[in-house]
């Protein structure tokens, strides 16, 4: 099985568009995607609208669930005024069918050994969105991993832990996601992001994503090449704040 693995869309049809033009290059069997596919950017039913299309299998991100919240939860999950702005927007212009849809999505998925989820599997459903960037994060994370393979995103940087050994001190380590056979490592256990289709925050603007192919063991991650202008004047014609044009054009 070829998996082409998506993360954190984020209203950017554009480069939505790019990276699936590449997966569908490489072969890909199933097209998942690790959600926010709403969110900071200005496309969001159009994207929504391109996975269904596509047929791209999907689970809830916290922005998609921040949409279907009543009106001041998204407030109290202490994101940040420009997300806060962006939501409130993108409630404004999706209609009824997309938020049902976002609504309906599952905070999970897996496929026989491989675990599929946006922040962490400790996550309590639409409460708690935990940021896995480092060591100790990983570590709690693993105490919950029962696939030998799980693929997350939320953080936007594309990202490998692999853990050895199970009990209070097991061996993990992090490095940036490369080229690499998982299966010359069958003792371990690991947690791969594929970094983010609509807002890279990697000091790359090219968009990111991976392919994991789960015969060889090979996980390939892509950056692909789009249009960063047309998405950044769209914002700006949207009225959204002039910050998320210009982390798109930096990458970070």
């Amino acid at each position: 099985m070829r998996y082409g693995i998506i993360s954190d869309v984020h209203g950017n049809l554009e480069a939505l568009r790019a990276v699936f033009k590449k997966l569908t290059a490489y072969g890909c069997d199933e097209i998942m995607c690790l959600g926010d596919i709403v969110g900071y950017g200005p496309c969001p039913g159009e994207c929504i609208d391109f996975l269904r299309e596509k047929n791209i299998t999907a689970i809830k991100g916290n922005h998609d669930h921040y949409i279907n919240c009543s009106a001041d939860s998204a407030e109290r999950m202490e994101i940040s005024e420009t997300a806060l702005v962006a939501v409130r927007w993108t409630r404004e212009i999706l209609g009824k069918e997309h938020t049902e849809w976002l609504q309906a999505l599952p905070f999970h998925c897996r496929r026989e050994d491989v675990t599929f989820i946006h922040a962490a599997i400790d996550t309590v459903e639409g409460e708690y969105w935990p940021y896995i960037f480092d060591i100790q994060s990983a570590t709690f994370h693993f105490y919950f991993q029962e696939t030998r393979v799980a693929f997350f995103g939320h953080i936007h940087v594309p990202l490998l832990f692999a853990c050895h050994g199970t009990g209070r001190s097991p061996n993990i380590y992090i490095e940036k996601l490369r080229d690499r056979n998982l299966l010359e490592s069958p003792e371990h256990k690991f947690l791969i992001n594929p970094g983010s289709v609509g807002q890279p925050r990697n000091a790359d603007n090219r968009s990111c994503a991976m392919v994991y192919d789960t015969k060889t063991g090979i996980v390939s991650p892509i950056a692909v090449d789009y249009d960063v202008f047309a998405t950044c004047k769209l914002i700006l014609n949207a009225g959204l704040p002039e910050e998320l044009a210009f982390r798109l054009i930096k990458g970070c």
